[in-house]
């Protein structure tokens, strides 16, 4: 037989929550929060939680010249590929060449991306890491 009481433990599955329940789960568990956020305050160089923290690049690349060479020949053959497909999408002849190939510091490539940009965030195997790929808004707009 339920009680009239709200009950402040978790409810079980498929049971019904009132309003109240639901607030003083909410007021505990941001009771529980707070001296963790304030201590997570107290050391320095540390945002709270929730909150971004900033991260320190370093200024060089960690790519070897042969590393480097393959991430090169991997954009290459990603090029083909994908002008080879879109020649079979648009049913017309596409060329696409790479036009340059770079390694520079982040905050050097945020600032060059275009506001609306469209990223994608793309994996080469065996490499390890995840690779930007910044494409034109025109050129990435549904048609």
């Amino acid at each position: 037989m339920p009680s009239d009481t709200p009950s402040t433990s978790p409810p079980s599955r498929g049971e019904t929550v009132t309003q109240s329940v639901v607030e003083e789960l909410l007021a505990q568990v941001g009771a529980s929060d707070a001296p963790a956020n304030e201590a997570h305050l107290a050391s320095p160089g540390r945002a709270p939680a929730g909150m971004a923290e900033r991260c320190v690049f370093p200024p060089h690349s960690h790519f070897g010249p042969t590393l480097l060479r393959k991430l090169r020949i991997r954009h290459e053959n990603f090029i083909r590929a994908l002008a080879a497909r879109l020649s079979l999408h648009l049913r017309l002849e596409l060329g696409l060449q790479l036009t340059s190939f770079d390694t520079l510091q982040f905050q050097k490539f945020i600032e060059g991306i275009s506001v609306p940009a469209h990223l994608t965030m793309i994996g080469f195997e065996p490499l390890d890491g995840v690779c930007l790929l910044d494409v034109p808004p025109r050129l990435a707009e549904p048609g």
